[in-house]
């Protein structure tokens, strides 16, 4: 054993594999989160004329949060 040299390597894969399944579920969660903010963008205007009831507004805020 020399100064410098590696005592061990760590394989990769393993946290490669981790790593692209995280961005895979950070990619779904920020797509439900600009369609839940669409939603209430939509609401708007039904719940002010009864369309939609103070619940599925409420629900919808819900939801963005």
């Amino acid at each position: 054993m020399q100064a410098g040299q590696s005592l061990y390597q760590i394989d990769p894969a393993t946290y490669q594999t981790n790593y692209d399944s995280a961005k895979g579920e950070l990619a779904k969660s920020e797509a439900a989160a600009a369609i839940a903010h669409l939603t209430v963008k939509r609401y708007v205007p039904l719940v002010g004329t009864k369309y939609i009831s103070q619940q599925e507004y409420d629900q919808a805020i819900a939801d963005a949060r």
